[in-house]
């Protein structure tokens, strides 16, 4: 479940902050930090940071002007190794990474089809381009980005 860009659902994912209650939640590993963290983005449907300028614009936007800095998925667009797509229009922040305890993870998503389910691998030219768009992101930390750099593509 924690291969990099996998798109996995949590079923359901329980935030680390504590703070948001729990809910049916799309996970993408995209680099891992010291063995023993695992970064994420966690897709939406809400659009709410979307200048109206890119509405119906899909895959990398990083604008310095609008302070924004996503990855759009068209809805209907294959993009997994398995055929995966999302039914909505779909939004990466890029701003918005989370670093999740590996060991945590795996105690608390034990049953795979059960409590997670593995939608497949991001193709390798979205994986292209989602990694293009973090590494051109002012919105991403360095931190992040060195290790997204690493993966080989």
């Amino acid at each position: 479940m924690l291969e990099l860009f996998n798109i996995t659902l949590f079923t359901p994912f329980y935030f680390p902050n504590g703070k948001s209650s729990a809910k049916d939640k799309y996970f993408i590993p995209i680099c891992k930090l010291e063995n023993n963290f695992i970064c994420a983005y966690l897709p939406t449907s809400k659009d709410r940071f979307i200048p109206s300028k890119y509405k119906g614009f899909y895959g990398c936007n990083n604008d310095n002007e609008t302070s924004s800095s996503f990855y759009s998925f068209e809805p209907g667009q294959v993009v997994t190794d398995k055929g995966f797509f999302f039914e909505r229009e779909t939004f990466v922040y890029l701003s918005n990474v989370n670093s999740l305890s590996i060991s945590m993870m795996k105690d608390i998503y034990k049953i795979e089809n059960v409590e997670y389910e593995i939608k497949g691998k991001i193709s390798k030219e979205i994986i292209k381009d989602l990694v293009n768009c973090a590494l051109n992101s002012s919105f991403v930390k360095n931190k992040i980005k060195n290790q997204i750099k690493n993966y080989k593509i």
